[in-house]
């Protein structure tokens, strides 16, 4: 750990102690954690289009709106047809069916980039230039985490090192702040202000990690104030912001919709009862999505999950896949689950459960199978909110994994 790092993290242990809390990692020995969070996920344009407070600041049509609209939609599409459904009679990939994922990693990065450009298409340079100014303040501190603002702020290697070495223990501080509160040693609002106090702490040392020049260039690509709806920020993102969990596309977490701008209307919402059959059933989902995931058997990460999380999911396999890696994942065990919130926007509800379990998760070596990260004798503690959906008529589906 660098000494940058460690400084930073005993000022989070020290905002920690002063409310009664010591801030330690969680996780076995050799364990990882969060490997299926969302949180370092930057929000791809096509989702940010749909927050309406976004298309507000851009001053978009409804020509405009229509039109992205249907970018987004057909994004979608053509990442769910890489990935045949079974009977289908469309292999979609080379091998009878069978997923090939770096072969589907660069198709990914393709569509990526070709929707990139149907939006800009779309969109005015003012509006391109603001709409990433936009992302920016979003992200907040994260910005500075992102390799292409690193590149323009002409990051050296020492610089990212020291950034990824903050938002690791950041992250760390956090996870081990809400066992704390699941423990019943703080309440919420306790927690609240030492993660208000932490995020703080982040934000200041990472701006710190800016020479002169840099801060100036990194406010400048910031531009005006961004007038941001809290109320859609629900799920994906992991700071980031995003659309609420169905009133909008979300992506960084979250799911389906045209967003409501283009509709002319905003959702529907109300309160939810949650029974006990929808807790049991969000504990199976845990198992199975976790098995499927270290399975890499992507069909039954299409029953269990939206598209857009869908996505995100296939893009760390491939990653895996390119590394010569696969993340295997057994005995996965519910420690504690609480629901967060819950609510129904028209027709649709949503869960948001925030999960403490333990899991054997390892990353084996393809070639050999020998292990790479963790250990196979000790699980490894996570925390997780993960966010459901259900639609009339259909079962739960996970449509977001968020740190805690």
């Amino acid at each position: 750990m660098k000494a940058t790092c460690a400084k930073v993290f005993v000022i989070i242990a020290a905002l920690s102690l002063a409310m009664g809390v010591m801030a330690q990692p969680q996780g076995g020995p050799g364990g990882r954690q969060n490997r299926m969070g969302m949180g370092n996920r930057q929000m791809s344009n096509s989702f940010l289009l749909m927050r309406t407070d976004v298309q507000a600041d851009l001053k978009l049509t409804t020509d405009q709106k229509t039109k992205l609209t249907a970018i987004s939609e057909n994004t979608r599409k053509q990442m769910q047809e890489l990935f045949p459904r079974p009977g289908s009679g469309n292999t979609g990939n080379a091998g009878g069916g069978q997923v090939n994922w770096e072969e589907n990693r660069k198709k990914m990065e393709k569509i990526s980039v070709d929707a990139d450009k149907s939006i800009n298409e779309v969109l005015t340079k003012t509006q391109q230039t603001r709409l990433g100014q936009i992302a920016i303040q979003m992200q907040g501190a994260w910005a500075l985490l992102n390799a292409d603002n690193q590149k323009t702020l002409a990051f050296t290697t020492k610089q990212k090192n020291q950034a990824q070495d903050l938002s690791d223990n950041f992250r760390e501080a956090g996870m081990a702040l809400f066992q704390k509160m699941q423990d019943g040693e703080i309440d919420r609002d306790q927690m609240k202000t030492i993660s208000d106090k932490n995020q703080k702490t982040l934000e200041t040392s990472l701006t710190k990690l800016l020479t002169a020049e840099q801060k100036t260039k990194f406010d400048s690509m910031k531009g005006l104030p961004f007038k941001r709806d809290t109320k859609l920020d629900q799920g994906f993102g992991g700071g980031f912001g995003g659309p609420r969990m169905g009133g909008g596309n979300r992506g960084g977490n979250r799911g389906g919709g045209n967003g409501g701008g283009a509709a002319g209307r905003g959702p529907r919402i109300g309160a939810l009862q949650v029974k006990p059959a929808d807790f049991d059933r969000f504990e199976k989902m845990l198992t199975e999505v976790q098995g499927a995931f270290g399975r890499e058997d992507f069909e039954a990460l299409r029953r269990l999950t939206t598209p857009e999380i869908l996505s995100y999911l296939s893009q760390e396999l491939a990653e895996n896949m390119s590394k010569g890696l696969r993340n295997e994942v057994s005995s996965v065990r519910l420690l504690q689950g609480d629901l967060a919130e819950a609510w129904r926007e028209d027709d649709t509800d949503y869960a948001t459960v925030a999960m403490r379990y333990e899991a054997i998760d390892l990353m084996r070596r393809r070639s050999d199978g020998s292990v790479a990260e963790g250990n196979p004798q000790v699980p490894a503690q996570s925390t997780e909110l993960w966010t459901f959906v259900r639609r009339p008529g259909s079962d739960w589906l996970l449509s977001a994994i968020q740190e805690a």
